[in-house]
């Protein structure tokens, strides 16, 4: 069965330039989607399905979104041939999925819909899978209530199943939870529901390899407490990440709990064991032909050793970027013309079916042009407000530009307020001092920025300054250089010109953003509003 879960990897799409390093360095929040292969093991046990579907199902390797709608598509040949209602339930929803992932949605909506007029037997709980096919759909579409509904189904319907007490229903329902966290974008939520799906992974009476690993919630929630900086909680959850992966001998789970090493001892500035953890990864993603995460680590290395001034080693690392890019392009191109083959073979198949299922594919066609039109409705309404948005963000950006001038003479004051009794009055009142002179000059713009670092240069140490910027800020260190870069370059935006014909790209590097996905998504959460989109209504 094919199972879908959302997580903080923000997750690559079929293209190389889409991928932007972002799947794996887990900084953005784009709705992505990783699809875990693997088969009920309670459900299995009761099936009667012929042997050469269940044949199927069985590999080695983790196959390819291509691969997997070969898979699909023969199942459902063999499973309509032998009149078995579980099996065809179950081959629409890896056809609907597979394509999904390689982002043909109208083909995985056409499939989606075949699946929800089937009836009869669910014994693969296909009815809950294909739900949270749907939900992924809806949400990329934007019609995020449609997307609620179709959770919130798969929920009701879970809730449903008789026999609670099995490892296969705590995993589905860890899964669910995880999905619940893709209409969120603050860490806290993101937190909870990742908690959750923990929660319910803990429950398994036995200790799995690949998706059901108990390291992958546990490296999920330690990523959260990353973000949050609070580093002895995200180091508590890589450590039993880590142990469960190394328990089962669970290689590639193992690599990604080395890539998060990789990331916690660069937060805290251990640069050096940073690099061991991230060569690891490497190490073991080449082992396993996984192109996308051995980049993920080479450009982490690479960039450590720009940082530094190691030349050598940093040429030896671009090097290595640059062949596995060319690998990630080689196999995205052999996709395309794989996906076109099975595209075309089924249409000269659909040629010769009988006129029901000519029907049924005009159904699919009028459904997917009714959600097009839905999907225009729902853009006009969406363009009115995003214009009362941008209206409002340039009346505020009006506002603080007239108060600045105003309070440009008076000197610098420091509000009295309760930080910590650890940090004396005079110290609190040396470091408030020091972050206003940072912010106006406009120091925030670089992009090597971090917590430790300028903590250095305030002559502090982390604690206190992340209580500083708590106390008189209202934000942690992430938020409030994200929304110091973002207020920057939308006031460039609306005071100087030549700045909206500048690419989206350079205008991330301007402000201070290393990640042109992680700008795009900043800025939105921040505006309301899309770059591109803020620049047309300036324009305008």
């Amino acid at each position: 069965m094919e199972y879908f879960i959302k997580i903080h990897f923000s997750n690559f799409q079929t293209t190389l330039s889409s991928l932007n390093i972002s799947y794996y360095n887990r900084n953005s929040r784009t709705l992505m989607a990783i699809l875990l292969t693997f088969s009920f093991s309670y459900f299995s046990a009761q099936s009667n399905s012929d042997k050469e579907i269940a044949a199927l199902y069985k590999y080695e390797t983790q196959p390819t979104p291509t691969q997997r709608l070969k898979i699909g598509f023969k199942a459902l040949r063999i499973a309509k041939d032998a009149d078995n209602d579980d099996e065809i339930k179950r081959s629409l929803v890896t056809i609907s999925s597979a394509y999904y992932e390689l982002g043909k949605h109208s083909e995985a909506f056409r499939y989606a819909k075949m699946m929800d007029s089937e009836t009869g037997s669910d014994r693969f709980l296909s009815k809950i899978y294909i739900a949270r096919v749907k939900c992924f759909l809806y949400e990329d579409l934007g019609m995020v209530d449609k997307a609620k509904q179709e959770i919130n189904s798969a929920f009701q319907q879970a809730s449903k199943l008789e026999n609670k007490n099995t490892d296969d229903y705590y995993e589905l329902m860890g899964l669910l939870w995880r999905d619940k966290s893709v209409f969120y974008t603050d860490i806290d939520s993101i937190l909870k529901y990742d908690q959750k799906n923990l929660d319910e992974f803990l429950k398994f009476k036995k200790t799995y390899k690949g998706s059901k690993n108990l390291s992958m919630p546990y490296n999920n929630v330690g990523y959260d407490y990353l973000q949050k900086e609070d580093f002895p909680r995200a180091l508590e959850h890589y450590k039993k990440a880590e142990y469960y992966a190394l328990k089962v001998n669970d290689e590639f789970n193992y690599a990604f709990v080395c890539q998060s090493y990789g990331e916690y001892y660069q937060s805290i500035g251990k640069t050096e064991l940073a690099l061991e953890y991230y060569k690891k990864c490497l190490k073991i993603a080449q082992k396993f032909n996984d192109y996308k995460l051995a980049l993920a680590a080479t450009d982490y290395i690479r960039q450590i050793y720009l940082r530094e001034g190691d030349k050598e080693n940093r040429i030896k690392y671009d090097q290595l970027f640059t062949e596995l890019n060319t690998k990630i392009n080689s196999n995205n191109k052999k996709e395309i013309n794989d996906l076109v083959t099975i595209i075309e073979k089924e249409k000269d198949q659909e040629l010769q079916n009988s006129n029901s299922s000519k029907y049924l594919i005009i159904g699919g066609l009028v459904l997917i042009a009714l959600l097009i039109t839905l999907y225009a409705f729902y853009q006009y309404r969406k363009g009115k407000n995003d214009y009362q948005k941008f209206n409002n963000i340039i009346q505020d950006l009006e506002s603080k530009s007239a108060l600045e001038l105003k309070n440009e003479e008076k000197p610098d004051t420091v509000e009295k307020t309760v930080v910590a009794s650890s940090i004396s009055d005079e110290k609190e009142s040396e470091l408030v001092k020091k972050l206003n002179n940072f912010e106006k000059k406009e120091q925030f713009l670089s992009s090597d920025l971090s917590l430790s670092s300028l903590a250095s240069t305030f002559n502090t140490n982390v604690n206190y300054l992340s209580k500083i910027i708590k106390t008189h800020r209202n934000h942690n260190f992430s938020s409030y250089t994200n929304e110091l870069r973002i207020n920057y370059i939308t006031e460039k935006l609306r005071t100087n010109p030549e700045y909206l014909n500048y690419k989206i790209a350079y205008l991330s590097e301007e402000c201070g953003f290393s990640s042109y996905s992680s700008f795009v998504s900043i800025f939105k959460q921040q505006t309301g509003l899309t770059p591109s989109k803020f620049i047309e209504y300036l324009s305008k």
